[in-house]
Order: C-alpha cells, then sequence, then structure tokens
C-alpha cells in the first residue's frame, strides 16, 4: 500500500486517471484525521471497542464532508492471517510484512466497514448501523 505521502504526490502530478477522484477523496480523509488529531479541527468521536480484549477497532468521526473512519493498527493472529490474505496482500498492506495490518482512513460510502482485530475477525458493520449508533449518542460502543 502506498503511503498517503506518495499517493499525495502522484495525485499532483496528474496521475490516477479514472480513479482520481477517488485517490483525492483518501486524501481528504486522511487531511481530516490528520487535523483532528492535531487538534485544528473539533469532532464528536464514536469509538468502537472489543468487548472483551478492549482493542479499539475504529473511531467515526461524523464530519459535514461524510463519516470519516480511523481503523488503527492491527493484529491478526499467524494461521487466520496466512489462511485468509495472500503474500502479496500482506507485503503491502501490513507493517511487519506478515500479520500487523497498517491503519485505515476513509469515508464511508455504501460498503460495510470490516473491523479487527487479534481477538475479532472481521466483523462486518454497514453505514447503516453506523449511522444509528451515532444517532445513538453514544461515544462507546462494544463489539
Amino acid at each position: 500500500m502506498a503511503s498517503i505521502e506518495e499517493t499525495r504526490e502522484r495525485y499532483e502530478q496528474g496521475e490516477g486517471g479514472y480513479f482520481r477522484p477517488s485517490i483525492k477523496r483518501e486524501i481528504d480523509a486522511h487531511d481530516a484525521y490528520q487535523d483532528i488529531i492535531n487538534g485544528d479541527r473539533q469532532a464528536r468521536k464514536l469509538v468502537y471497542i472489543g468487548s472483551n480484549c478492549r482493542h479499539v477497532l475504529a473511531e467515526v468521526f461524523p464530519l459535514d464532508e461524510g463519516i470519516l473512519i480511523h481503523q488503527p493498527i492491527y493484529k491478526v493472529a499467524k494461521a487466520r492471517n496466512f489462511d485468509e490474505s495472500t503474500a502479496e496482500g500482506r507485503k503491502n498492506n501490513t507493517v511487519n510484512g506478515n500479520n500487523i495490518w497498517q491503519r485505515q482512513i476513509w469515508f464511508i460510502g455504501s460498503g460495510h466497514a470490516n473491523l479487527n482485530c487479534a481477538h475479532i475477525p472481521d466483523y462486518r458493520i454497514s453505514p447503516a448501523q453506523i449511522l444509528h449508533d451515532l444517532n445513538s449518542g453514544k461515544a462507546q460502543i462494544k463489539i
């Protein structure tokens, strides 16, 4: 997976073709998250956590641009990781070339978010459920 800096550089050089709007949306998501982390932008936060392990599975921020999802770095059990991923996928998308997966930041669209940690395998949550959880006013949801 290219770093956001590499993605931004390629976008600024005019690359991306048909996918330029999606690439721009990815860059915008990263920028919005960084602004929140830096304190340059205020946003309400909903956190999904593992009910037993207490791992943060995702942070969700309702913004004017859409619902921003930050999925932190997570570890997958080695046996499960080997069965459910490819060597190329592990090489491109993990921080250790094996079973510690890079963080992801995106604006949710029509697809489900897949939340993971070493204890919770591929928990699928729909945009409608995320919106419902945001509207509940809760700050934390246990999975």
